[in-house]
């Protein structure tokens, strides 16, 4: 998870306007397992600071569950219910 963070921040700070073929040559084996996220990174609209409390916010419940500090089941109903509460009332005003 720390090559990924590293990556991420990386990724955030480029200002390179094709940082997606960059990082994916430099860093293909994590462009493999996390396409989707390391993509979302390379966005040029991303609000960033948004994006990186999201991602920090998964983290932390990856590493609970590591510790066995949560169950997997109740790290997926807690990231659930904080997606559910950004995303359906949106869906609905």
């Amino acid at each position: 998870m720390d090559k990924l963070r590293s990556v991420i921040y990386e990724i955030i700070d480029c200002t390179n306007t094709n940082k997606f073929q960059a990082f994916k040559e430099t860093h293909g084996d994590l462009f493999l397992k996390f396409p989707v996220l390391l993509k979302m990174a390379c966005e040029s609209e991303l609000d960033k600071e948004a994006f990186l409390q999201k991602f920090e916010y998964y983290v932390s419940m990856r590493s609970k569950v590591e510790k066995q500090e949560l169950t997997l089941d109740e790290a997926d109903i807690k990231v659930g219910s904080r997606l559910g509460k950004e995303y359906i009332p949106a869906h609905f005003k």
